[in-house]
Formats: C-alpha cells, sequence, structure tokens
C-alpha cells in the first residue's frame, strides 16, 4: 500500500499562545509537512529556533510574501492563529489562493464579513474550519462522558465558569501581527 501523502501546513502567526500548540502539534503529526510559518514579529526567529522548526522551513513576514514565494510549495492548508482583527484578512488571502484554511476563534469581528468569508470559500471549494478546541478538552469530555453514561442524573440546568490564565504576553501581542 502506498504511502498517504502528507498534508502542506503553513501557520500563520505561529508566535502566539496557540501559535505554538499548533507548531508542536504540526511538528509531531505524521500526517502533515509543516512547509512554512508566517509572522512578522520581531521575536519570531527566535521563537522559531526554540520551538524546533527544523531551519529548512522559511519563515515570512505576512501571508501574502509565502504565496508569491518560489521558495516552498503552496500550502494544501493553513491554521491562522494571529491576532483576532486578522482573521478575516488573512483566511481572505488564504481562501483566495485556494488553500484550506482553520482559523482561531473569533473568525471575525463581524457578522458580514464573516459570511462573506464564508461565501468565499463555498464559491472556492475550500474548506473553512474554526478552532473550538475546548470541545476535546479532557476537563470538557469528563463531564460529558458522566452525563452519557448516567452518572449524574437528568441535567435540567448548568452553570459553569472556565477561566485560564494567560500570560501578558498574550493580550499585548506585537503590533507588527495588527
Amino acid at each position: 500500500m502506498p504511502a498517504k501523502a502528507q498534508v502542506r501546513v503553513a501557520i500563520v502567526g505561529f508566535s502566539s499562545q496557540i501559535g505554538k500548540r499548533h507548531t508542536k502539534h504540526g511538528l509531531q503529526n505524521d500526517e502533515t509537512d509543516l512547509i512554512a510559518l508566517v509572522d512578522p514579529s520581531f521575536g519570531a526567529p527566535a521563537i522559531k529556533t526554540a520551538s524546533g522548526v527544523p531551519t529548512v522551513t522559511p519563515l515570512f513576514a505576512s501571508t501574502a510574501v509565502l504565496l508569491q514565494s518560489s521558495e516552498v510549495q503552496r500550502p494544501d492548508a493553513a491554521i491562522v492563529c494571529s491576532p483576532p482583527k486578522t482573521h478575516v484578512r488573512t483566511a481572505t488571502e488564504l481562501i483566495e489562493a485556494g488553500i484550506h484554511v482553520f482559523v482561531e476563534k473569533p473568525i471575525g469581528d463581524g457578522i458580514q464579513s464573516v459570511r462573506a468569508l464564508i461565501k468565499l470559500a463555498q464559491k472556492k471549494g475550500v474548506h473553512l474550519l474554526v478552532g473550538h478546541h475546548r470541545r476535546f478538552n479532557p476537563y470538557i469530555a469528563a463531564p460529558k462522558k458522566a452525563i452519557d453514561a448516567g452518572v449524574v442524573g437528568d441535567v435540567v440546568a448548568v452553570s459553569a465558569l472556565w477561566t485560564a490564565y494567560k500570560p501578558d504576553s498574550y493580550f499585548n501581542a506585537d503590533p507588527a501581527l495588527a
């Protein structure tokens, strides 16, 4: 049986907190080939090195530069984890180029721009996915499993609060990413 072809993936905004996680998993997944990183922040080269990304994986300052580059093959898919106000603009560039897009939430900052993005993905025949990673978090999966198993009885209401520490750097993104 022939080996399954790897999906060529680019990560946009890889130096963000979630971008580092996507990079780590992209490097560990045998079904993906992390072919490019996009991040204009000053610290991106050092973060790339610290993350164990191979030196042959190019780092681009923008999605436009990646798409114009002859240095790498065009990605099959891209993960957008840049600051939220860049999501629609970045995803639009990628979709226009025929690249499947996984975008971190929020997908956009307004219903009209998001609807236009969805229509564009449909027109171009590419997949547009929005990250809802908490759905698969073990802390969320455990109560769901208990509810499904009837362990807690009939659920009539739920009140929950999710809190997580985020370092100051999460809120003070490099202005170059905006």
